[in-house]
């Protein structure tokens, strides 16, 4: 898998498995969402595991784009 992140531009910051139920939680920095569809298609972690994908902000950069938006009460 190390190799195919990279060949993707996907950085693996951390993988781990919930004991035998088929659910894996990997943490990893990638450019943009595609590359990390990609990188769970390729891996073939779709043909045994319960899959999603959720793109996130760092606390930091959720804060910084709150304070740019208007209060609304």
């Amino acid at each position: 898998m190390p190799d195919l992140a990279k060949r993707l531009g996907v950085k693996i910051i951390t993988i781990n498995v919930y004991g035998p139920d088929h659910k894996i939680l990997a943490v990893v920095e990638a450019n943009d969402i595609e590359a990390v569809r990609e990188f769970v298609m390729q891996s073939r972690l779709v043909q045994f595991n319960t899959t999603a994908v959720h793109a996130t902000w760092t606390l930091e950069e959720a804060l910084a784009k709150a304070d740019t938006l208007p209060a609304f009460f």
